[in-house]
């Protein structure tokens, strides 16, 4: 896994770093919340919030316990 992040931006069609998750990751998929952060879930449960303004990290609650089929449900933050 890696903690690398990276944004792509449409207009230039380049994709630039961008602050490191706090933890490595692999097989994992984000959704945009409505206030404009990026929430981040891996199967092991471990999950992150992206700022996307501030370009930082910072760790979410754990879920618990380790997902066999993966699934994001959209909450209402």
């Amino acid at each position: 896994g890696t903690n690398v992040a990276e944004l792509y931006e449409p207009s230039t069609n380049q994709w630039m770093r961008t602050g490191s998750m706090q933890r490595s990751r692999s097989g994992h998929s984000g959704i945009l919340l409505s206030d404009g952060r990026v929430f981040v879930v891996g199967f092991d449960g471990t999950a992150e919030i992206f700022n996307v303004s501030a370009g930082e990290w910072s760790l979410a609650a754990s879920m618990s316990s380790d997902l066999d089929v993966f699934r994001i449900r959209i909450v209402l933050m």
